[in-house]
């Protein structure tokens, strides 16, 4: 159920890889890929994307320099400079991380933030985010600074749901 399109697509029956220079987009039923250069293995369903990458869903829309996209599985791998803009509410900044499309789950490195529109923001060495229950979890040297509240913790793990404005902070 995922649909390639490209002007010009070159293809290697040995290594089953497929790959476009001049522009493509990868369409499935939750997600459209837009990049300038992409590669699929049809062995793996592992897509390489590269050069102005857009990830568009119902939910959110991610810009990346460079992002890996399983069309089984639906999961991106972030490993490039990657900014995730969902429902004009969340904002998530990273460069190394994975993000499941279909049950809004992600895994953040690198000092990553996730930034909400209230004012609260979460900086951390590693966040899992939970976007559809709203809450996160991060670990090591991290930040959760909420402006309106004119509040800030700090800690080497922070807990936090949204949903109930509850924080935690330990060590």
């Amino acid at each position: 159920k995922t649909t390639l399109y490209t002007d010009s697509l070159n293809y290697d029956r040995n290594t089953e890889l497929a790959y476009y220079f001049t522009g493509g987009k990868v369409v499935d039923p939750e997600n459209t890929l837009t990049s300038v250069w992409g590669q699929y293995s049809t062995k793996t369903d592992d897509a390489l994307f590269s050069n102005k990458v857009k990830l568009v869903n119902e939910n959110f829309v991610m810009n990346s320099d460079t992002l890996k996209y399983n069309t089984k599985t639906h999961v991106a791998d972030m490993v490039g400079e990657t900014h995730i803009l969902y429902d004009d509410e969340t904002d998530i900044f990273t460069n190394n991380g994975w993000y499941n499309t279909n049950s809004e789950r992600s895994m953040l490195l690198n000092r990553s933030r996730v930034i909400n529109k209230e004012g609260k923001s979460i900086i951390g060495d590693t966040i899992f985010y939970d976007k559809k229950d709203k809450y996160g979890e991060s670990y090591g040297k991290v930040i959760l600074n909420d402006t309106v509240q004119k509040s800030t913790l700090y800690g080497n793990y922070v807990y936090y749901k949204e949903e109930t404005d509850f924080g935690l902070a330990t060590d």
